[in-house]
């Protein structure tokens, strides 16, 4: 009986009214927000409860999903000025921020073994893949200009990295980032074509491009990272943006997710450098990192390699 009896409430959730519900569901008159977790049995009837209706709460509901639906139809209707908007409100957003410097315990890297002579030795070996993955793509896609500079920048970077690494300091740190500024601005111009207009991404290029080169060099004259953060994570964040409100053009949309994820990887393996080390002092997390930003490369390359247009969208 006791088990009849319990198997008579399926209790999920009680309202301000102490009213026993199990789910919410809509119904073509309006916006029902509970119904009864009442269920009968034979030693316990099922009692007359009524589903209460909220209306406060359903304009609420009604108003928030409308607003949702007006902002994602102007993105999608006018994607190119919306993202323009976004840049400029995003840099807007840096003034008032105090500047942001360079610290210098960042050069204090976990992994400092000398192997064959060479400083830092698996923090600057770990850069070949980027020069790897830099030759494929020239090899095959240099006659595209967001192509050539998305792999000239990937083979750069595995040349700069390793001469940062050789010995880290601010004015090394420089070549470093130089070339995956170009990285940045490439990919998202990328996404742009594909996803939204081909047109309008080869012209977003060059300014991604500008802006992203004079972030290093305002670094350099005055220690302030602001805009270079700016020009590395605004192109990652727009790009989860398009990728969610635009459908895609071309075969492998799934690549441009696994990089995203890759590069996200390598940003927490590089936050986590020293622990990683710590566990057994046999890699490093910004050697992984290296390892994880390469594979994102190699992700790209590999869906530049294998895309194809879907029928009736290109």
């Amino acid at each position: 009986m006791l088990h009849g009896f319990l198997a008579s409430f399926q209790v999920l959730g009680i309202d301000e009214h102490c009213e026993i519900y199990r789910k919410a569901f809509r119904r073509p008159s309006g916006f029902v927000f509970a119904q009864p977790a009442v269920v009968s049995c034979r030693y316990c009837p099922a009692p007359v409860l009524t589903v209460v209706q909220d209306s406060r709460r359903a304009r609420i509901v009604q108003s928030t999903v409308y607003n949702s639906m007006t902002i994602s139809s102007t993105v999608r209707d006018r994607p190119v000025p919306v993202l323009y908007g976004l840049m400029i409100v995003s840099l807007a957003a840096l003034l008032p921020l105090p500047p942001l410097l360079q610290d210098q315990s960042y050069h204090q890297f976990a992994d400092q073994r000398e192997l064959f002579g060479i400083p830092n030795f698996w923090n600057v070996v770990s850069n070949l893949p980027f020069i790897a993955v830099g030759v494929a793509g020239l090899l095959r896609f240099r006659r595209d200009a967001t192509t050539l500079v998305l792999f000239t920048g990937l083979f750069l970077t595995g040349f700069g990295s390793s001469y940062y690494h050789l010995n880290p300091n601010d004015a090394t740190l420089f070549w470093d980032r130089l070339p995956m500024t170009l990285c940045f601005a490439a990919i998202l111009a990328a996404v742009v074509e594909e996803r939204v207009d081909a047109k309008a991404g080869a012209m977003l290029l060059r300014p991604l491009l500008a802006i992203g080169i004079f972030s290093l060099l305002l670094w350099r004259w005055t220690d302030d990272l602001r805009l270079y953060a700016w020009a590395q994570f605004f192109p990652f964040l727009a790009l989860v943006l398009i990728l969610r409100l635009f459908p895609p053009k071309y075969t492998g949309a799934s690549y441009w997710v696994a990089a995203a994820a890759l590069y996200a990887l390598a940003k927490l393996l590089e936050f986590y450098d020293e622990k990683i080390y710590s566990v057994g002092s046999i890699v490093s997390g910004h050697t992984l990192k290296h390892l994880a930003a390469a594979a994102a490369g190699f992700v790209i390359l590999r869906l530049f390699q294998t895309r194809r247009p879907l029928d009736g969208v290109v």
